[in-house]
């Protein structure tokens, strides 16, 4: 990606950074890790005390949300000792940090060969209020499953929120007219939440759910749910939706 952004003096800079020699002194000193899908490697992320380095998916496995499967598990490890993350971003990824909550510190800038300037901007994220192992924000579901009883089908979106412990959502399609959740995310990433929709019946409905993360083979999460009704006969039920 870096020669649609940076001159090839920039591009070999790059290179020289992550040189065979530099990535073996990280493996030595254990700050290297690998991400395996059915035995075989897709990506790596590396960190130096706080600081975010090196995250790479090859080509083919990109778009599969294995490079934020990463960067959760590196801030996870991170949010064990520090209060803060820090990277720095090459203009090709500022926009996918800013989307996991980063902002910028600083723009930097180093000289390299032939007069050309490299810059970069350094980025920080407050760990302090992350207590999940997983991120719901700005994650996207569709129904897989649900009980007979229940209104949400396989044509219900639901698009996550959360800012430290605290989650919610709007989700709507299929029988669902305009529905909102909102809860708590425990460490373990489970969630507790109560909802309320209006249907297509006109019918407004109020709830409340325990639901329990899974990662998929792919990196996804897929959550599985156990609902009450909080109206009507106050029927329970269950209900799997997976990220899309």
């Amino acid at each position: 990606m870096y020669p649609s952004y940076y001159p090839k003096e920039v591009v070999d800079f790059f290179c020289s950074h992550h040189s065979r020699e530099a990535i073996q002194s990280d493996i030595e000193n254990k700050n290297v890790w690998i991400l395996f899908v059915n035995d075989t490697i897709v990506g790596t992320g590396s960190r130096d005390e706080n600081h975010i380095n090196r995250v790479f998916v090859i080509p083919d496995f990109q778009g599969n949300g294995y490079g934020s499967f990463i960067m959760q598990q590196l801030e996870n490890k991170i949010g064990e000792v520090y209060d803060e993350v820090l990277l720095d971003a090459s203009l090709c990824a500022i926009q996918l940090y800013e989307k996991r909550g980063y902002s910028t510190v600083n723009y930097e800038k180093t000289a390299v060969e032939n007069g050309s300037i490299l810059v970069y901007i350094v980025m920080k994220k407050e760990l302090s209020h992350i207590t999940s192992a997983i991120n719901y924000d700005g994650k996207c579901f569709s129904t897989k499953s649900n009980t007979s009883g229940g209104d949400v089908n396989s044509k219900t979106v639901f698009n996550y929120h959360q800012l430290g412990d605290i989650l919610w959502a709007d989700y709507q399609g299929g029988n669902i007219s305009k529905g909102f959740l909102v809860g708590n995310v425990e460490k373990d990433g489970t969630l507790d939440f109560h909802y309320q929709h209006i249907n297509t019946k006109k019918q407004i409905r109020i709830g409340k759910c325990h639901s329990m993360p899974q990662t998929l083979s792919n990196g996804k999460i897929s959550l599985h749910e156990e609902w009450q009704w909080l109206d009507g006969n106050c029927d329970v039920g269950s209900s799997v939706i997976e990220e899309m």
